[in-house]
């Protein structure tokens, strides 16, 4: 059997194979014109501040990401096309408003000092001014003042971003309406190398429209929501069909990892890319996916300031969602997983996770064994098939649990089985073969055949 590829490993729901060296890369996709490319890398907080505010989602959720111990080495933002905004803070004589626009033809500076007498409106109506007495931007974007909030739109397909902006203007966005198709080709186009995207705007009809585009791809995503109704005993109306909201709706999709409850408070917090960040380090397989203490938030709490009881914190997991609760035993506050919701699932949420990286060691396990093998010692034959089915066994109690160190699956619950020999021996003209693994993720409730292998030699 000379080197060949093994051309498809396939688990149940047959998404495209995962690249495992982008496990670790997540995207923040924003809503912001801070910058002009569609897509920008950060390796830290300082790095990130020289393009976006403080006081941004976008930073923020870069922030959580280096905020964890341990961390991730860098992050991706990504860029919704919108229309930017700046409101100018109350004036006083001599205080200095100030921004760049950066465009396709260069960067025009924009500066206005205010005078006696100046309002927020009138600071907003100089800024326009400047603005419009720029004939460079005339033909990049438009701008408007209404009482003091300037938004500036771009004009047709022209490109802007606002950089440098002083300390007397907060900037701002206006939701975007570009598709979320639209945005996530574009920057695919220039860089598609990360795994999982979170995206900033938390809106019901923009999660919809990722979740619907992410499982058209190798990627995986997460959110998290505040809305109450995950924690109430009974859900009015009865959940069905457009009436099941959308925190619901989601959560059992098969590459939603982990959607998260918090306060509305907490939200620009990032419990979810804190986890992903943690996560990423120790790759399932190498550690168990969930009692996280070190997300560096407390216990989640009741939209009125309780702390969640025990119903409470068993209704959100059997919803599907996640949550940090406080674990008297330990006195830590531990982030513990939400069972999924796939149709005849009951096992963890994290399974997305397990089922592209198992498929991605198993391919490059096989590949190398062949690699490492002469042609003539692996044969299309019984004896072949059993040195195939011992390496992929051997990457299964890689990721199974052993003694206390918990890992992908349950102990002895991975299993290989190769065809029969009549099976083989129909094989052999199409020189396919085909392995049928069984395994039981790590705390789940039922067993499942996640796993199918299809060899070609």
């Amino acid at each position: 059997m000379p080197y060949q590829p093994i051309v498809r490993t396939t688990v149940t729901d047959e998404t495209v194979t995962a690249n495992p060296r982008a496990f670790d890369k997540a995207l923040v996709l924003g809503q912001h014109n801070y910058f002009l490319e569609r897509i920008k890398f950060y390796s830290s907080t300082t790095e990130a501040l020289a393009d976006l505010p403080s006081y941004s989602k976008e930073y923020k959720a870069v922030a959580a990401a280096f905020t964890v111990n341990p961390d991730l080495k860098s992050i991706a933002v990504g860029r919704r096309r919108c229309e930017s905004t700046v409101l100018p803070s109350t004036p006083s004589v001599g205080v200095v408003y100030s921004f760049n626009v950066v465009h396709a033809g260069g960067t025009n500076p924009v500066t206005v000092t205010a005078a006696g007498g100046d309002t927020v409106s009138t600071i907003g109506g100089k800024i326009v001014t400047a603005i419009v007495a720029i004939t460079a931007l005339n033909t990049v974007l438009t701008s408007a003042n209404v009482a003091g909030l300037v938004t500036l739109t771009q004009v047709g397909s022209a490109n802007f971003a606002i950089t440098a902006i002083s300390t007397t203007l907060t900037a701002g966005f206006v939701a975007s309406v570009e598709p979320v198709t639209t945005t996530m080709q574009a920057i695919e186009a220039v860089n598609p190398r990360f795994y999982a995207v979170f995206s900033t705007d938390r809106t019901q009809a923009h999660i919809e429209s990722l979740v619907s585009y992410i499982h058209t791809t190798n990627y995986v995503c997460s959110y998290s929501t505040s809305n109450s109704e995950v924690y109430a005993a009974d859900i009015t109306p009865t959940p069905s069909g457009t009436d099941f909201p959308a925190v619901f709706k989601l959560a059992g999709k098969p590459q939603i990892i982990n959607p998260c409850y918090v306060t509305a408070a907490e939200l620009d917090d990032f419990l979810e890319l804190r986890v992903f960040a943690i996560r990423a380090n120790a790759q399932p397989g190498d550690v168990i996916y969930s009692n996280i203490t070190t997300t560096g938030m407390g216990p989640a709490k009741t939209s009125g300031g309780l702390l969640l009881t025990k119903a409470q914190i068993s209704a959100i997991h059997s919803r599907g969602l996640s949550c940090l609760e406080y674990d008297n035993d330990s006195g830590l506050v531990v982030f513990r997983r939400g069972f999924s919701q796939a149709v005849g699932a009951a096992a963890w949420a994290d399974e997305q996770v397990i089922k592209d990286f198992v498929r991605a060691r198993i391919n490059e396990a096989v590949t190398t064994r062949f690699f490492q093998t002469n042609s003539n010692k692996i044969s299309g034959r019984r004896p072949g098939y059993i040195q195939i089915q011992n390496v992929i066994q051997s990457v299964g109690d890689a990721m199974t649990s052993t003694n206390t160190l918990a890992r992908a699956f349950q102990k002895g619950t991975f299993k290989v089985t190769i065809p029969t020999d009549d099976e083989i021996k129909a094989a052999v003209p199409y020189r396919v073969g085909v392995f049928k693994v069984e395994a039981k993720y790590e705390g789940a409730l039922d067993s499942a055949d996640p796993i199918s292998v299809v060899l070609s030699y």
